[in-house]
């Protein structure tokens, strides 16, 4: 599949993630595991991604992407545990402005975008 593509797919289904945490902190529950979230190659993205030939993975900017969507799915799964555990105070600090997940989702979308701006 076009590169394109999959990095859009990918921006709009880690975007998807601020959803489903506000959905689970409100609920208490969620249709996922923390132990599935928590693995970055589980997601589309992931599998498309780890499928990619060892170069591009190995590049630079591969190796930058690897980083910041493991950093994202450990940090999404952090507070999806919170939630899960009723602590819905500290989840919601979790994703509030200026947190560790705003930062990783933030920098996650940027370099997707210029990875898509070179493909």
């Amino acid at each position: 599949m076009d590169p394109s593509q999959e990095i859009d797919k990918a921006i709009a289904a880690h975007s998807a993630w601020r959803q489903r945490l506000n959905v689970a902190i409100s609920d208490g529950s969620s249709d996922f595991s923390v132990e599935n979230v928590k693995l970055d190659n589980r997601c589309e993205f992931g599998k498309w991604f780890y499928g990619l030939p060892a170069a591009q993975r190995d590049s630079e900017h591969g190796r930058k992407m690897q980083d910041l969507h493991a950093a994202f799915h450990v940090e999404t799964a952090r507070i999806l545990a919170l939630a899960l555990a009723g602590q819905k105070d500290k989840a919601r600090e979790s994703m509030a402005a200026g947190s560790e997940f705003q930062s990783i989702s933030g920098k996650l979308v940027i370099s997707l975008t210029r990875w898509k701006q070179t493909a």
